[in-house]
């Protein structure tokens, strides 16, 4: 759904610049647009990397056991 609304997005704006702007401002803004989902694209590579790592960690953890140390003190001891 991301991707169809990215090209959409993407083909709209493309289009009004094509419309309304002169040829060499329109190719600025379209490579800056360009350089923009490259670096939008990577950024959402790197969240579901460390989303995938925050699961892995929260997993690990919930699996370790309580440890329970009983050193002879307990309600009735007063040493």
């Amino acid at each position: 759904m991301i991707k169809s609304l990215k090209t959409k997005l993407s083909s709209y704006i493309k289009e009004k610049i094509t419309a309304y702007l002169p040829e060499a401002s329109r190719e600025l803004i379209l490579a800056e647009n360009r350089r923009l989902e490259r670096k939008a694209t990577a950024l959402e590579e790197e969240n579901r990397e460390l989303r995938a790592y925050l699961h892995g960690m929260e997993t690990g953890l919930r699996s370790i056991r309580k440890i329970v140390i009983n050193n002879g003190y307990g309600k009735g001891d007063k040493r």
